[in-house]
């Protein structure tokens, strides 16, 4: 029955990866609600439900579109995959518990700005709007008692951006303040603090394997945001206790 489960939720996951990639693609275009089909990016030629299925039809193609043979991003099949195993990752760790809720939707966040911000360099405030009120349901059930110190944290994600941002001059972006300011009512303080410090950590990581790869330069902006979607996710699913050690160095 566990595996049956576990191949259930991960292709939901691939579904809803799917989906993901579609609203991170739209939001931004502000074509969310056009009637119109998915369509290759290069020749714009309308895709079938043959090309659409979450990573299997990319495989098949071996990543070109098969009308005009131009690459396809790996954006898409790599956003199809974080869902999968994000669901069943956080199925798999937390179970049937209220909390499953919260770590569902905060795989669905990072998927979703893992498309955006790559891609447009944007955390769009639809998206967020969007999730805070799923977020209030979702700690309501989980954690009420706890409220005070999410709305805190929630204060105090906005500010410590907002701070940065005067102090360097728009060294980060405003998205990223919002961001950080919802991920702080998710896992509440002082936990938001890991956050912002375990995202720099994968932030230098991701700049460091982009430089040595040749795909970005020091002046080149690196996208921020998915760093902290992931950086909150690890953080509410096994608690910051273990990142303490780091406060030292």
């Amino acid at each position: 029955m566990d595996i049956i489960y576990s191949v259930c939720i991960f292709m939901i996951g691939l579904v809803f990866g799917s989906f993901f990639n579609v609203v991170g693609i739209r939001i931004p275009e502000r074509t969310f609600f056009s009637l119109n089909r998915s369509k290759c990016l290069h020749c714009h030629h309308s895709l079938s439900w043959k090309e659409l299925i979450p990573l299997l039809s990319f495989s098949i193609q071996k990543g070109k579109c098969k009308h005009c043979t131009q690459k396809i991003s790996p954006i898409y099949p790599i956003v199809e995959l974080i869902s999968g195993i994000g669901f069943l990752f956080s199925y798999h760790v937390l179970g049937h518990s209220e909390a499953l809720l919260t770590a569902l939707l905060l795989i669905s966040l990072f998927s979703i700005i893992m498309m955006t911000d790559w891609k447009y360099m944007i955390i769009p405030n639809k998206i967020l709007l969007f999730f805070l009120p799923l977020f209030t349901i979702s700690i309501l059930l989980d954690t009420p008692d706890h409220l005070h110190l999410n709305l805190f944290g929630a204060a105090f994600g906005y500010g410590v951006i907002a701070v940065i941002i005067l102090a360097s001059s728009g060294g980060m972006g405003a998205g990223d303040m919002k961001l950080l300011g919802l991920l702080g009512f998710v896992v509440g303080f002082p936990k938001v603090l890991s956050v912002l410090l375990l995202a720099a950590v994968f932030g230098l990581i991701t700049a460091f394997m982009l430089l040595i790869l040749g795909k970005t330069m020091k002046s080149t902006p690196i996208p921020f945001g998915p760093s902290l979607a992931l950086a909150a996710y690890i953080i509410f699913i096994y608690g910051d206790s273990w990142f303490y050690p780091f406060y030292y160095w």
